[in-house]
């Protein structure tokens, strides 16, 4: 025999649980829709074109680059794009990308400036933060390319390229310093593309002017290399 009140319990429960998602859902929805509007007036200020979002980002530009290779429906969005100078143009935008699937779905969010310079000319290459995982991968040939004359930077930080020799050539003594003193940055290169993230997080529009001066820094380490 049910208790007066017993089989509304399981609807409200249910209905609660309506609410939530909903209310959550409604929240993401203003929340990036505030989050385009504050980038594209950032955009306005620092005199470079907005546009929501920009498929062909993934598919003619960075196919090739590890960090937009991971997970599933990876999409490109708040896409800035403009001149660093006569020689290199510049790109920030929002990455995103699936991983898992039920409780164990997780949605990656970062932000990322991408540098395009014609001279470039660079090595396929990836470096991130050296994480315990990767020291005890290199136990069993992962590959990390590592620096005797600097400690501090192959310490820090977990290098690969398929060609060895030229991504040693094109980590000198001025590019392993500006890591050094610089930690916690992604960096990808291939051809005259640079790409630069902190991976995991997406910036503040107020604080876009920041991460482009600091991910404008990265660029220079290479592009000044030699000189």
């Amino acid at each position: 025999m049910l208790i007066p009140g017993q089989e509304i319990l399981p609807a409200a429960i249910m209905a609660g649980a309506v609410l939530l998602v909903g209310g959550a859902v409604v929240w993401q929805y203003f929340a990036e829709k505030k989050r385009r509007e504050d980038l594209a007036a950032a955009a306005l200020r620092l005199g470079l074109e907005y546009r929501a979002d920009d498929p062909g980002l993934a598919r003619e530009t960075f196919s090739g680059f590890p960090l937009f290779c991971q997970g599933r429906n990876r999409q490109f969005s708040n896409v800035l794009r403009g001149r660093l100078d006569a020689d290199a143009e510049v790109l920030v935008f929002d990455h995103s990308y699936v991983t898992g699937s039920g409780k164990n779905r997780h949605t990656c969010r970062q932000s990322a400036a991408a540098f395009r310079a014609p001279r470039l000319a660079l090595p396929a290459f990836e470096l991130r933060p050296e994480n315990i995982l990767h020291k005890v991968g290199g136990l069993f040939g992962y590959q990390d390319i590592d620096f005797d004359a600097s400690p501090g930077f192959s310490s820090k930080y977990l290098l690969r390229g398929k060609d060895e020799p030229a991504v040693r050539g094109l980590f000198d003594a001025a590019v392993l310093n500006h890591f050094e003193l610089h930690p916690g940055w992604r960096v990808e290169g291939q051809g005259e593309w640079l790409v630069v993230c902190r991976e995991g997080r997406r910036v503040a529009a107020e604080d876009l002017r920041t991460f482009l001066d600091e991910a404008k820094t990265t660029f220079c380490a290479f592009r000044n290399r030699g000189r």
